[in-house]
């Protein structure tokens, strides 16, 4: 079970599935969970428009890829 508490981690990420389409969400940097914050009423993808002007998109991170990844080091 995550014990992270995504204080100071959370960012704004995009994310695109295989079918080609985009969704745009909050993502903790620390433990790699898709967070639902209060701010975007606890929903899981956000759309565009409700991420702040001016604030970073980072790409997402998938846990998965991001574990096998570690392991070749």
């Amino acid at each position: 079970m995550n014990q992270c508490n995504h204080k100071g981690h959370l960012r704004y990420v995009r994310r695109v599935f295989k079918d080609g389409t985009i969704h745009f969400g909050v993502q903790c940097s620390n433990c790699l969970d898709m967070v639902k914050t209060e701010r975007h009423q606890h929903k899981l993808f956000i759309q565009l428009s409700e991420i702040p002007p001016h604030s970073t998109i980072h790409e997402y991170i998938d846990p998965e890829l991001n574990d096998k990844q570690g392991d070749l080091l």
